[in-house]
């Protein structure tokens, strides 16, 4: 009886071992993927066309998670919504629309769908940490057209 508990001991040493074994990989697994950014060729495509399965995939390191911000920047200024800036600190991500043609009410328009872009690449980079950022978009004459700390609920058909 003694020999086959004895038996079952070791056995159950070796097992545990394994598991921490296990966990130990998958967390330098976990760190290292947090470390690279993942299917960053998915955001080359319109924002409106990357399906859910695939933002399940895609990850941001912190940098080209910058990188995203610096690009629409450099893109919007040639489209219709205009991102004049963008600056983020901590825990909040301010997106200035150039309004200097003077319509307000298109940037008033384009503001819940830049949240949205911006959240969404948030969400799947090295910088969210189970809390998501305050974003503000405004005016280049500073008035605010959204602030959230959450995702906005686009109302439609």
């Amino acid at each position: 009886m003694k020999k086959k508990l004895l038996v079952a001991a070791i056995f159950c040493s070796f097992w545990l071992a394994g598991c921490s074994n296990d966990i130990e990989e998958k967390t330098a697994m976990d760190s290292q993927t947090a470390q690279s950014s993942a299917n960053l060729e998915l955001l080359d495509q319109p924002f409106e066309e990357i399906s859910r399965q695939e933002w399940e995939t895609i990850h941001l390191t912190q940098e080209d998670f910058d990188l995203f911000l610096s690009e629409i920047a450099a893109e919007e200024a040639k489209g219709a919504k205009k991102v004049a800036g963008i600056k983020k600190d901590s825990d909040e991500i301010i997106i200035t629309l150039d309004n200097s043609d003077g319509e307000s009410l298109d940037n008033l328009m384009a503001a819940p769908f830049i949240d949205t872009e911006v959240r969404t690449a948030y969400l799947h980079s090295a910088y969210y940490e189970g809390q998501q950022p305050k974003i503000i978009v405004k005016d280049l004459s500073g008035v605010v057209l959204s602030e959230a700390s959450e995702a906005l609920e686009l109302v439609g058909p």
